[in-house]
């Protein structure tokens, strides 16, 4: 049959590459498998958590049963980091129940896929479905970056451009005493021509 074929295969495949099987689940087991009663989680409570972690998880959805232990329940942050929870026990079919990992280097809001997988690679998830809040003293040294970073942003334009309209203004004020000593010295050499003009014609009278 199909498992049977796939099994061959597997076996070949194995045996021409390197001479090592590859180590998969049995063909009947993955055959098996069907859509229609995959394991799916439908909610996560709480739906939020701190970054110290310890707190318990609870996870609701549908034909958990089938998932094939040993099981993982693991957090997907944003970066691509997976965290493992810990003390995880499937209750029955539609409940299972978890502890959530710390999150101790976030210095941001983390929002997370949550995870359930079994060892034939079978993966319930529900995707941003859990919020984790940093450490308040990681995440205040953040947003004092960010406020400074925004602050020189803003200041240093001004600044460079209170320097800029100060040098520009300053060949003015260069050009406007040069104009003003010239007229001085302008007026001081017509008052001495006047003097001497004066001086001249009453020298003649006498």
């Amino acid at each position: 049959g199909l498992a049977g074929w796939v099994g061959q295969s597997v076996e070949s495949f194995g045996s021409w590459y390197g001479g090592e099987v590859l180590q998969c689940p049995p063909a009947v087991e993955l055959c098996a498998l069907d859509a229609d009663i995959w394991p799916v989680l439908t909610e996560v409570w709480p739906a939020r958590g701190t970054w110290r972690g310890g707190a318990a998880v609870r996870l609701r959805g549908e034909n958990l049963h089938l998932l094939h232990p040993p099981l993982t329940l693991s957090f997907g942050l944003p970066d691509g980091t997976d965290v493992l929870a810990s003390n995880l026990s499937l209750l029955n079919g539609t409940h299972a129940l978890a502890v959530q990992p710390p999150f101790g280097w976030l210095t941001y809001y983390a929002v997370a896929d949550v995870l359930l997988s079994d060892s034939l690679g079978r993966t319930a998830y529900i995707f941003a479905g859990y919020t984790i809040a940093p450490d308040p003293l990681q995440y205040a040294a953040t947003a004092a970056l960010v406020v400074l970073l925004v602050a020189l942003s803003c200041a240093l334009p001004a600044y460079l451009r209170a320097g800029c309209a100060a040098e520009m203004r300053r060949p003015r004020h260069a050009a406007k005493a040069l104009r003003g000593a010239a007229a001085t010295a302008a007026a001081g050499q017509g008052g001495a021509s006047s003097q001497r003009s004066a001086g001249g014609g009453s020298s003649a009278l006498v």
